[in-house]
């Protein structure tokens, strides 16, 4: 269900269906590799993951999602991998539930953006 999703949503781009971008009349979002983390995944197999499955495959954005609920569990994970990119000159575009900056009150709908 999540790769379907994420390919759904890569198509929808590349095909402007929802909206008109003017990069897709020049490039367009390859779909995968997509690779399965631990959230605690130690050093070695991030590392061992950019390796062997990322850089061989000519890798140029890395799309990092999460949805975990556990919050602060990956903390060190997470950091790491962006370290590790950061200095391989890898862009990363992250979605990382733990770290969304948004808290809902509880009496209310409305949302505050905290700045970390």
């Amino acid at each position: 269900m999540y790769f379907k999703r994420m390919l759904d949503a890569t198509e929808n781009v590349n095909k402007n269906k929802y909206y008109d971008f003017n990069f897709t009349k020049n490039y367009r979002i390859a779909q995968g590799p997509w690779l399965m983390m631990h959230l605690s995944a130690s050093p070695l197999e991030i590392l061992t993951t950019l390796c062997s499955q990322l850089l061989t495959k000519d890798v140029i954005t890395i799309i990092y999602l999460t949805n975990s609920e556990v919050y602060g569990t990956n903390a060190a994970s997470v950091q790491y991998l962006l370290q590790l990119t950061g200095y391989l000159g890898i862009p990363v575009i992250s979605w990382n539930v733990d770290n969304v900056g948004l808290e809902q009150v509880s009496d209310s709908n409305s949302y505050y953006l905290f700045n970390n």
